[in-house]
C-alpha cells in the first residue's frame, strides 16, 4: 500500500517519523497475527519496539 507519508518521503525528501514507522510495524504485525501468518506471543516484541522508539531500549 502506497500511503501519502511515503509519497512525501520518496518524492519530497521528507524525513520519516520514528513513531510513525514503529506504529506501522506494529499495525502490520498485529494484522499478520490476526490473519494467522504469525504465531506466538508478539506483545513482547511490540513492547520492545515501543521502548526502542522512546530511546529506552536496553539489553542486559
Amino acid at each position: 500500500m502506497w500511503l501519502p507519508p511515503r509519497n512525501d518521503i520518496v518524492f519530497n525528501g521528507a524525513s520519516p517519523s520514528t513513531a510513525q514507522i514503529l506504529g506501522r510495524i506494529e499495525r502490520e504485525g498485529r494484522a499478520w497475527r490476526q490473519a494467522g501468518l504469525l504465531k506466538g506471543d508478539l506483545d513482547g516484541v511490540f513492547a520492545g519496539l515501543a521502548r526502542w522508539g522512546l530511546g529506552k531500549f536496553w539489553m542486559g
